[in-house]
Order: structure tokens, then C-alpha cells, then sequence
């Protein structure tokens, strides 16, 4: 699949204001789009439903007054920017679960800035040095839209016709008119609002003032500008992982042409902060690769008190946020093998908790329990074995649960072409499997490998690396 990109004259069509090639952006809606006719029963790439206006119009007016407070003491040594996604309640207030503990390891110089997710309002909050991204995005998309022309629709289109060819002269893959259409337009107003973006996350990063930026998501298209800006700036620049990656991730492995490309290289960022070793060896990004462990799993190991034995009979399907009647029917289907000895439990993934919640409200379907705890640790202290075949919960229930096995699926097989779980092939092995005689766990070695250990002092010294000050302050 990635040999569709591995044409430098995909690299020519660039934005002439900041020179960051049009593929960056278009690069994984296209092959998600391959990707989800090749391995997914529904959509993986949902086109947006129209945006809440109340909740959004709701959103921004909180949104905007209170960045003008927070930008009253703007300066900080490290600038973190995240997603919603990892939002939790904790103790009343609102904590990301992805950003915050890195926040709460230097809070006297660090600076938050984060997406709204499904535009709930994330306070108050543990950390309170947030600003909210949503009134940049919107008027990124306002900007986007107004100045949209003929050469950005001529150069978007360009772009889909060179990438759609390939596509079809190496795997036989056509895109359709309709989406092509649509993937065109949504490129050429994403490329009209780069110069604008640009500027704007400059100027926020000559106020702010960071020795480093750290961005969730750094390597996808979306965060280009923001990683360019503070590279002409001479900011260092990293990601944190906020999930699993691995072999068959879009977003960390890329074509040889691409990879070696200079005007690609200045869109991703300079280091890439992993869980452990092992997921090192699963990607080819250029990018620097430090393994410092995973704060929030961490954090939990600490807390968590290892059940009895005999209380974790629970077998906790994961499902993947875009499949969910996939997962639901494993579910059901190994309810009817061994439910009588072990209770199956159903646990959504963040972005379809919501939807699964509401069309559930009852917390049960089908003789199975519908997962509720905010966070998935919450739900290892009942479960014996952890179940699904992509999710990044698999590798997080190591050293917690008794078992965890991995669906043979085209998508794992696609995903993990080498994983260190064992694999079954439909709810009947799944069933004599977990009915039959218990398994080894994991090495030390190899769990040490997946999750570094003491992941603070790891991100300390990382922060000491690229010349950023330690405050000693209390973590969240």
C-alpha cells in the first residue's frame, strides 16, 4: 500500500506560503480510505456530520474569554498540545489522561493547549494551565473556506488524480467519484488555511515561549503547521504515544520516497516519546525515537490493587470505535459458550462510549454487561482475560489480568504481524482456550520492553536533554 506514495512527484504539489507538501495533509484519509475497503465492514472514515451549532456556539464563548485569562501569565518552558480524547472525571475534576501527567511532572513550566472532544466543556480540571484549541479551528475552517480558489481546487484535484492513479495501477484499488470529489474539496480548503495556521501557532509560540513542544498526533498531516512554525522557530519538537502503533500504522510508516523527503521531514517532529522499546521496532518514521513508558498506566500500576484470584473471572471484549456491532456479536456469541462460568463484558471504545452508552442505558444487551468505568484500569480489577484484536487495551491489561488474547482478524493480522499474545480464531477456540489450562504470562523482559519502566524519570531527563528547566512541584 505504500508504494502508492513512493513517487517524488507526489511531493510537488505543495502550499506555496509554507512549502508543506499537499500529500501531508491527504496522506492518511487516502490510504484509511483503501485501508477501509480492504479490512473494515463498515466505514473507516466517516465523512463529519454537521457540527452542534448550540453546543459549538456554546463551547467558543467560554472557550475565548478563557484563553484571554490563561494568556495572562503565558510563558512555559514546554508547551503541550492534546486532544479531548483522554478526558476523564477524576475526584470531580477533569484530567486528560494522555497530557496532564506530563503536565503535573514540571507544572511550574508547562502550558496545555487542548481540543474540545464532542465539545464538552473539560472543566474544572486537575491542571489548570489549559488553553482550548476551538477557537483557532474554527476560525481555521472560517479562513479555509473564504479563501478557497481556483489553485488550491486545481492543485487538490491534481493531487487526487496522481495518488487515485496509482492506487488503481498497483492495487487495483479505485476511488469512487463521490469521494474523490469530496477528498478534493476537503484538501483544498485544508491547504487554503495552512498560511493562516501557520501564522497563528507562530505567534502563539513567540508568546508562549517553549524550549519544546510536544503534540499528540505530531506525526499526522494535521499537525504540520504547528510543527513547521516551531521549527523556524528553532523549538524542539516531539509526540507523545497516546495509543498503539505498530507495523500497519499509517501514521508511523511511510515509503522510502517519502521518508527520505526534507520538506516531509520539517512536518514531523524531532523525537517521538514511546512506551517502551518494542514499538520502536514497529515503525520506520524518521524521527528519533526515545522510550520513556506510559504516564497514566504508570500511574494506575501504582494504585491498583491486585484482585484475589477468584474475583477476576470477567473476559472484556474491547471494541475498536468503529466496528462496534463486530465486537458486540463476539460478545454475545461467546455469552452462549462459557457466560455460565465467566461473565462477558462488553467495553466500548472512547469514540463510540457515548453512542454505545445512550442505545444501552439499562448497562446490559443481550446477556452481556455494557462497560461504563471511565477508565479501562477500573475495569482489569475484575477482568481474567482481555479480548479484541487491534486495541491498545490489549498491551495495557499485561501484568494486570490473567490473559489477554488477540482476535486473528485480517486487521490484527494487518496491524501486529508479530505480537507476543496468543491468537484465536472465532468465540469457539476463544472458549476452549480460556476454559482450558492457564498460560505462562509475559517475560519481565518482554513486558519491560512494551512498557519502560518509571516513566517520570525518563520524561525528566528527556526534559533536561533539550534544555528545559525541572520546577519540583507536586504531581497531579
Amino acid at each position: 500500500m505504500l508504494e502508492v506514495e513512493n513517487d517524488s512527484a507526489i511531493l510537488e504539489l505543495r502550499c506555496p506560503d509554507t512549502g508543506i507538501p499537499l500529500w501531508v495533509l491527504l496522506r492518511i484519509p487516502f490510504l484509511r480510505s483503501i485501508m477501509s475497503d480492504a479490512l473494515y465492514s463498515v466505514p473507516m472514515v466517516v465523512p463529519a456530520s454537521g457540527i452542534p451549532k448550540v453546543a459549538a456556539m456554546l463551547a467558543l464563548g467560554r472557550a475565548i474569554p478563557h484563553n484571554r485569562t490563561v494568556l495572562r501569565r503565558p510563558r512555559a518552558e514546554v508547551l503541550i498540545a492534546a486532544t479531548g480524547v483522554g478526558t476523564i472525571l477524576r475526584d470531580g475534576l477533569w484530567f486528560n489522561r494522555l497530557s496532564d501527567h506530563f503536565a503535573s511532572a514540571n507544572p511550574g513550566q508547562t502550558l496545555a493547549i487542548e481540543d474540545l472532544f464532542a465539545w464538552r466543556w473539560p472543566f474544572p480540571r486537575v491542571n489548570r494551565r489549559v488553553l482550548i484549541s476551538a477557537p483557532t479551528l474554527a476560525a481555521a475552517a472560517i479562513v479555509g473556506t473564504a479563501r478557497c480558489g481556483p489553485s488550491h481546487r486545481e492543485r487538490a484535484a491534481r493531487m487526487i488524480a496522481v495518488v487515485g492513479q496509482r492506487a488503481r495501477n498497483l492495487l487495483g484499488w479505485d476511488i469512487s467519484s463521490g469521494r474523490a470529489a469530496a477528498l478534493s474539496e476537503w484538501l483544498a480548503r485544508k491547504s487554503a488555511a495552512l498560511p493562516w495556521l501557520y501564522r497563528n501557532y507562530r505567534a502563539l509560540l513567540q508568546r508562549v515561549g517553549p524550549r519544546l513542544v510536544i503534540k499528540e498526533e505530531a506525526c499526522y498531516g494535521p499537525s504540520a503547521a504547528f510543527i513547521l512554525a516551531a521549527r523556524d522557530l528553532g523549538i524542539a519538537t516531539a509526540e507523545y504515544q497516546h495509543g498503539a502503533i505498530s507495523a500497519g500504522h499509517d501514521a508511523y510508516n511511510v515509503a522510502e520516497t517519502v521518508r527520505s523527503d526534507k520538506r516531509f521531514r520539517r512536518t514531523l517532529p524531532d523525537y517521538l516519546l514511546c512506551y517502551g522499546r518494542w514499538w520502536l521496532e514497529q515503525i520506520n518514521m524518521p524521527v528519533q525515537c526515545v522510550a520513556i513508558g506510559n504516564p497514566h498506566r504508570g500511574q494506575q500500576m501504582l494504585a491498583l490493587e491486585r484482585a484475589q484470584a477468584g474475583e477476576r473471572r470477567d473476559i472484556l471484549v474491547l471494541g475498536d470505535g468503529i466496528e462496534t456491532r463486530l465486537y458486540l456479536g463476539l460478545a454475545r456469541r461467546l455469552a452462549e459458550h462459557c457466560g455460565e462460568r465467566f461473565p462477558i463484558v462488553f467495553r466500548p471504545h472512547p469514540l463510540e462510549r457515548a453512542a454505545v452508552l445512550s442505545e444501552f442505558p439499562s448497562g446490559w444487551s443481550e446477556g452481556i454487561r455494557i462497560d461504563a468505568a471511565a477508565d479501562i484500569y477500573q475495569s482489569f480489577r475484575s477482568s481474567h482475560a482481555v479480548v479484541s484484536d487491534v486495541s491498545t487495551g490489549l498491551f495495557e491489561a499485561v501484568g494486570i489480568t490473567d490473559r489477554v488474547l488477540v482476535w486473528n482478524t485480517a486487521k490484527a493480522r494487518f496491524a501486529f504481524p508479530a505480537h507476543p499474545f496468543p491468537s484465536f480464531n472465532d468465540e469457539a477456540d476463544l472458549a476452549r482456550q480460556l476454559l482450558g489450562a492457564a498460560v505462562a504470562p509475559l517475560a519481565p523482559a518482554t513486558v519491560n520492553a512494551i512498557w519502560e519502566p518509571d516513566w517520570r524519570a525518563n520524561y525528566v531527563s528527556f526534559l533536561a536533554g533539550v534544555g528545559c528547566t525541572i520546577y519540583e512541584g507536586t504531581s497531579a
